[in-house]
């Protein structure tokens, strides 16, 4: 499934998420101890990908997101 901006997507924990302003010598990171779930906002480059994570902007590769599924009517 292709992710488009502003789709909701789940983050697995211990993921690594760089802060997107300086991912190639990050001085900030972030690994999540508990899957997360967070808005795709833009492609950095062909491995990359911004998030939107509580309330704050991560860049993470693209390995480490994935599309919300949508729960049925009945449960």
């Amino acid at each position: 499934m292709k992710l488009s901006k502003g789709d909701l997507v789940h983050i697995p924990a211990n993921c690594c998420m760089y802060d997107p302003n300086n991912i190639k010598n990050p001085q900030r990171y972030y690994i999540p101890t508990t899957p997360m779930m967070g808005v795709l906002l833009d492609s950095l480059n062909e491995e990359m990908t911004t998030v939107y994570v509580n309330g704050d902007y991560w860049a993470t590769d693209n390995h480490n997101i994935y599309p919300l599924k949508q729960r049925s009517q009945d449960g």
